[in-house]
């Protein structure tokens, strides 16, 4: 059977649609590679998985697969690729409703794997008491309990977002960072304002009533799959965020937030019967191959 090496980044696309998706090829027979994705989490769970895990670009020397499933973010490989003669297609993760499980980019087909939520993990004395002090918040319905969940990308943000909780003592920040300098930019902080580092999420969003995410992270679909709402921050958003801007618009998200619920299940539900049927695009990837191995034979004679 076929030889699948994937090429997806953990920054770019969720990891574990990939790892499922591998998953269901390899059942199908078919042997499935991984480029090493620098995590040492991922790694062991692709190993547990009996998935190689591969260095790139050193190990095209040895190794010749008959397709690389190519994050599409990382289409500046496609050149090292070619020049060892294997076929690409891309992948990316579904974000949302409208995009298509299969696109074309770039005259290459494109699968949109749709996402799963993150699993929970065990909580220690530190996180259980958050989690206690976040619900017991939240049982006061004038507050609104705000989690950021930037991962560093807009540093910049953190200052609006205290000069934000001054001004609304009714809302609660979390800052997720593992940045000591974060906090120390930011003292001293109000006591509605939090910082706190990333451990578990997924137990944190249900009690969150909403969202402060980077555009196209993975932490957008795990909001989706807790059903919180987002509001999202674009990669070519202003280096510096006029407070008045960035006020204006949370006003506005947190009037809206119920309906912005019921959009995020309404979202969570779509990835769920999306993933139901995506061996479907198991067989599609295996006849794609089988396809262009005919193209071959005949060209050849």
């Amino acid at each position: 059977m076929y030889k699948i090496l994937f090429d997806a980044s953990p920054r770019t696309m969720s990891i574990r649609s990939a790892i499922h998706f591998a998953t269901l090829l390899f059942e199908r027979g078919c042997q499935v590679f991984y480029i090493d994705p620098s995590d040492s989490a991922i790694t062991h769970d692709l190993i547990t998985l009996g998935i190689c895990v591969l260095t790139y670009p050193d190990d095209l020397q040895l190794f010749t697969p008959d397709l690389v499933l190519l994050d599409y973010h990382r289409k500046d490989r496609i050149p090292v690729y070619a020049r060892y003669g294997i076929r690409h297609l891309f992948i990316s993760t579904q974000r949302s409703m409208d995009e298509a499980p299969l696109q074309v980019k770039e005259h290459t087909p494109l699968l949109c794997l749709p996402p799963l939520p993150e699993r929970r993990q065990a909580h220690g004395a530190r996180e259980a008491e958050f989690i206690a002090r976040i619900k017991k918040i939240r049982e006061n319905p004038s507050r609104t309990i705000i989690i950021s969940v930037l991962e560093d990308e807009h540093p910049h943000i953190y200052k609006v977002i205290k000069h934000c909780g001054i001004r609304h003592p009714q809302h609660h920040f979390i800052l997720l960072t593992d940045r000591g300098h974060v906090s120390e930019s930011l003292f001293a902080l109000p006591s509605n304002v939090s910082i706190y580092r990333p451990s578990d999420m997924p137990s944190l969003l249900p009690h969150c009533h909403l969202a402060l995410v980077a555009d196209r992270t993975n932490a957008q679909t795990e909001c989706a799959f807790r059903h919180t709402p987002i509001m999202p921050f674009s990669e070519s958003h202003p280096h510096i965020v006029p407070f008045s801007q960035f006020d204006t618009h949370l006003q506005d998200i947190i009037r809206r937030r119920a309906y912005l619920t019921d959009r995020q299940i309404a979202l969570a539900g779509f990835f769920l019967s999306s993933n139901r049927q995506l061996k479907t695009w198991v067989d599609w990837t295996i006849n794609y191959l089988r396809q262009k191995d005919s193209e071959k034979a005949i060209y050849a004679k």
